[in-house]
């Protein structure tokens, strides 16, 4: 009667009892809604095939009805448990989405704040930052602000091709130089580039250019990144430091100097200029002072306090030293000299470096020490003398005259040199012996002695006296340098 119950059914929701008619001729299993006496009902179907109770052509059905408010009750907790998942799921989807969000944001932020201090301190390096594709010409991908003040250029300025890269912007001189740099160099290599470049006035400035050749994770494409600093005027002080230590170099070359550095922790001396010419000394003296004792370069008189000075450079107090002493040169002659030795303090006030200088003062010390023999002798030889003069050659005039009244008569201490002794040729010396007289004292000749050599010329001829009578007198002059100014002087006693 299963038939006849159904036909009574009312089917919705596509099903009717036809198609389940055709589900069981064709042996199919399946289920159906219906509503049958005003309930709503579901019915399961399924054959049973190969039981033990029926033949082997036997088709028997198992239908099952099941009430819609039992298909309510266990539904109805599993509709409770995914709705409860439903909610779950949707908090947990709002947290997470507000988490992401908040996250999202505060890396935004964080980013961003980044950025801003990075273009803070790129904007305000002394010089500027560019970023360059690994190509021909090395094409600008980025510039900074600091970049395009220090060429004098704007950012529209790059929007010409011709004038976007890096190669384009270097002084024609170096760009070979440049470019085979960049191209030795390997991934993750800095090289340190100094060249010039034209900015848009036409002026040319000193550029040092600390880059490195990296990998554009972005782009995967080899790019490098430049720090560039102006260094025009450092590259101005070098080259005036530079030229300064040729003109130095070559004055000192000129003379007996000798300059040296000195190092107080190692006790190293290190010539600067030439140190063999005259004392035989190797470039560099390990040992420091002691070699120039141990060598007998300086006279054993000295010895103690040439070490001392030496010494005293490894104290803070200590600026400056000087002494005078006798050194001994490779010949053998024994030479005056001034030794100066200037501190170089470090930040700290500590002083391990010094500079130092051997000043051949031999000339100087000589002419002083003849100006003391000559005061001695002329203290001597006043008792004895009819006549002193001290006269400077080279402005060719007297600076002292004593002498006996009639000499007094005919000169003048204003008068010049020449004009007088013209005066006394003609008065004082004797006629046959005047030729004689002038060719000795004559004020060139004078000069042209000295400078060949000759420091004391002594003569004798004749004076008149009041009377018109010759006499016989001897002239001893001394000539030597001013130990102040140069001039030539002559010591003259009759």
């Amino acid at each position: 009667n299963v038939w006849e119950k159904l036909s009574n059914a009312e089917f919705s929701n596509g099903y009717n009892l036809d198609s389940i008619r055709t589900g069981v001729k064709n042996g199919e299993s399946g289920i159906t809604e219906y509503t049958l006496d005003g309930k709503k009902r579901y019915t399961y179907f399924m054959p049973i095939r190969n039981s033990d109770n029926l033949t082997q052509d036997s088709e028997w059905y198992v239908m099952q009805t099941i009430p819609e408010t039992v298909m309510k009750i266990q539904t109805g907790y599993i509709n409770e448990i995914s709705t409860a998942l439903l909610l779950k799921v949707i908090v947990l989807f709002i947290v997470v989405f507000a988490f992401s969000w908040y996250y999202n944001a505060a890396a935004k932020k964080s980013v961003s704040y980044a950025k801003q201090q990075l273009d803070s301190v790129v904007n305000t390096v002394p010089g500027g930052v560019a970023k360059c594709s690994v190509s021909d010409g090395y094409p600008f991908l980025f510039v900074s602000e600091g970049f395009l003040k220090m060429i004098g250029s704007k950012q529209e300025d790059f929007s010409d091709s011709s004038k976007n890269s890096l190669i384009t912007h270097i002084h024609p001189d170096d760009r070979k130089e440049v470019e085979k740099a960049l191209q030795n160099q390997n991934i993750g290599q800095i090289e340190e580039l100094k060249y010039r470049i034209g900015d848009s006035s036409g002026n040319t400035i000193w550029v040092l250019n600390k880059c490195m050749r990296t990998i554009d994770k972005h782009e995967n494409t080899a790019c490098l990144y430049c720090a560039c600093i102006d260094i025009t005027d450092e590259m101005k002080l070098n080259q005036d430091l530079l030229l300064s230590n040729e003109r130095f170099k070559m004055v000192m070359q000129q003379t007996s100097n000798i300059v040296f550095e000195y190092d107080s922790e190692t006790d190293r001396i290190h010539f600067i200029t030439k140190s063999n010419s005259y004392y035989r000394l190797p470039r560099v003296i390990d040992n420091g002072p002691f070699y120039f004792i141990e060598n007998g370069i300086v006279f054993v008189e000295f010895a103690e306090h040439f070490l001392n000075c030496f010494k005293s450079m490894s104290r803070a107090e200590t600026n400056m030293v000087s002494m005078i002493l006798k050194l001994r040169r490779a010949d053998g002659k024994a030479v005056w000299n001034r030794l100066t030795i200037s501190a170089i303090n470090d930040p700290s006030g500590k002083s391990y470096h010094s500079i130092g200088t051997f000043e051949d003062i031999h000339q100087t010390k000589e002419a002083q020490m003849r100006q003391r023999r000559e005061e001695k002798y002329r203290a001597a030889m006043l008792s004895d003398t009819i006549a002193t003069y001290e006269i400077n050659l080279t402005k060719d005039k007297y600076i002292k005259i004593n002498s006996s009244e009639t000499i007094l008569k005919t000169l003048s201490i204003h008068d010049t040199y020449s004009n007088n002794l013209n005066k006394i040729c003609n008065t004082l010396i004797y006629p046959d012996d005047r030729t004689l007289f002038l060719s000795v004292y004559e004020k060139d000749k004078i000069i042209e002695s000295y400078n060949s050599g000759r420091i004391i010329l002594y003569q004798e001829y004749r004076h008149i006296d009041e009377d018109g009578q010759p006499f016989w007198i001897s002239s001893t002059t001394n000539l030597m340098s001013d130990p102040e100014n140069g001039d030539i002087k002559a010591f003259s006693y009759i």
